[in-house]
């Protein structure tokens, strides 16, 4: 499956935001998505 430049600014989003707003970031509708770009980038 490709890895779509959403994922990577969700993923960089929530990197750099503090607190609550980091669990905002993850929905049912993307979280699939981001855990394909979090493999592809070595994230654990």
């Amino acid at each position: 499956s490709s890895v779509t430049s959403r994922a990577f600014s969700i993923i960089y989003d929530w990197m750099i935001s503090s607190g609550t707003e980091s669990c905002q970031l993850l929905r049912r509708d993307n979280i699939l998505e981001i855990f394909t770009a979090s493999q592809f980038l070595g994230i654990k």
